[in-house]
């Protein structure tokens, strides 16, 4: 049975009392109809952070599925909610399901199309797929967190994988990210590989300190 009806719920998600807006996502995430996460969008750009936290919380609970939680996040507008999303996402990396390689390319079409590269030859992880849209986040904290994670845990795999991943954000400051930490481990045996890939980045800032970095260091290139 259902709490109350729908359109009284939906109806109840215009007032401006706050407390009955994050009643009505508390309401939704235990009503079985899918129709329910069109709302709980609409409630992740409430005004109000307490609502859109509620709304956030009952996505999950309602949609059972990790990476259509994930994406509802990313795509709200509001920095809180991305921040709970990239949360959710780095906690819960291992658990992503591994999808075939048709489902795979179909589903980043549909729900990552602007990140998506057609041309190569591999697919890459629902996981990678997820972090790459976070690196590609409108929020910079956003894009620094999951940079610093995607570092500090190698989550592309190796630390030579991790770098080349930041480099593939949109972002100069992601790749000013991935830059310090190959300066950090220039002694390592990737770094000359890596330094050829930095002297051809998008960002001119990246080659010019990259540049700069390997002259005033030869003896290790």
């Amino acid at each position: 049975s259902t709490l109350f009806p729908y359109t009284t719920l939906f109806r109840s998600s215009q007032e401006e009392d706050s407390q009955i807006r994050l009643g009505v996502c508390q309401a939704l995430a235990r009503l079985p109809q899918a129709d329910g996460l069109k709302h709980l969008a609409i409630l992740l750009n409430d005004s109000q952070a307490i609502v859109r936290d509620a709304a956030f919380s009952s996505y999950g609970q309602l949609a059972n599925d990790l990476a259509l939680w994930i994406n509802a996040g990313f795509a709200s507008q509001h920095q809180d909610i991305h921040q709970r999303a990239l949360k959710v996402l780095l906690d819960n990396l291992a658990q992503l399901p591994s999808l075939a390689k048709e489902q795979t390319q179909d589903y980043f079409k549909r729900t990552l199309g602007r990140f998506f590269d057609h041309s190569a030859k591999e697919t890459p992880s629902l996981g990678q797929q997820l972090l790459l849209a976070a690196l590609n986040d409108p929020f910079a904290a956003v894009r620094k967190e999951v940079s610093k994670a995607c570092l500090n845990r190698s989550l592309a795999g190796n630390y030579q994988q991790s770098l080349h991943l930041l480099l593939t954000s949109h972002h100069q400051d992601v790749h000013l990210e991935a830059l310090q930490e190959w300066q950090a481990k220039s002694r390592e045996p990737e770094a000359l590989d890596l330094l050829n890939t930095l002297l051809n980045d998008n960002f001119t800032e990246v080659r010019q300190q990259a540049l700069q970095f390997a002259l005033n260091n030869k003896k290790q290139f």
